[in-house]
């Protein structure tokens, strides 16, 4: 057993997409319920932080404020990484509140609820996907784990575990995370690297 599930640890991959199984051409891409999970709870805190920074004493201070672009880039990076596809218009209106933070051109109030909308847009969203799926999304193997929208790569589908970052802050993969092929469900120990690996874990970003 302990064989099998090590082929499953050395996983580099060149893409993170969502893939939506056996004749989902016509279907919209779907939300990887985790990652957007994971995604809603960033806003929740990049949002905060950054409209608090806006609202304090160091708000002109223009290295401080760079960082908190920076900061908050990487997050819209990372978000764009983790929801793939389905998430082109929230990512592409979190690039517009960027914008506008960049620029100055709103007070922290506007900023804050700017971006938290598209936080709400992404529970919706999830939420909507959840309640139309039929059959339900309990995952159970292969299909059903598909079916549910989680990332799919060589035949294998990841559910849950860790986020992975780099040094830098940026997303590299996902450790311990559970998984399914064709015939086998392993528990927590499968991972995936979006730039690479060796035996000690997933490679930075470039």
């Amino acid at each position: 057993m302990k064989k099998r599930i090590l082929s499953f640890f050395f996983i580099c991959l060149s893409v993170f997409a969502v893939a939506a199984g056996a004749g989902a051409q016509a279907q919209a891409p779907l939300y990887p319920p985790d990652k957007t999970e994971h995604s809603i709870d960033l806003l929740a805190i990049e949002c905060q932080n950054v409209g608090d920074f806006l609202a304090s004493n160091d708000a002109g201070n223009a290295d401080a404020f760079a960082l908190e672009q920076e900061s908050f880039r990487k997050t819209i990076e990372n978000i764009s990484i983790m929801l793939g596809p389905a998430g082109v218009p929230e990512v592409a209106e979190l690039w517009d509140v960027y914008a506008a933070l960049s620029a100055r051109s709103n007070p922290p109030g506007v900023f804050l609820a700017q971006c938290m909308a598209v936080r709400r847009e992404l529970q919706s969203a999830l939420r909507v996907q959840l309640e139309a799926a039929s059959p339900r999304t309990d995952v159970y193997d292969y299909e059903s784990c598909v079916r549910a929208g989680y990332f799919v790569s060589n035949g294998v589908c990841f559910v849950g575990g860790t986020v992975a970052y780099d040094a830098k802050g940026y997303v590299i993969g996902r450790y311990n995370t559970d998984c399914y092929d064709a015939n086998t469900y392993y528990s927590g120990s499968c991972w995936f690297c979006l730039y690479g690996n060796d035996g000690e874990g997933c490679f930075a970003r470039p």
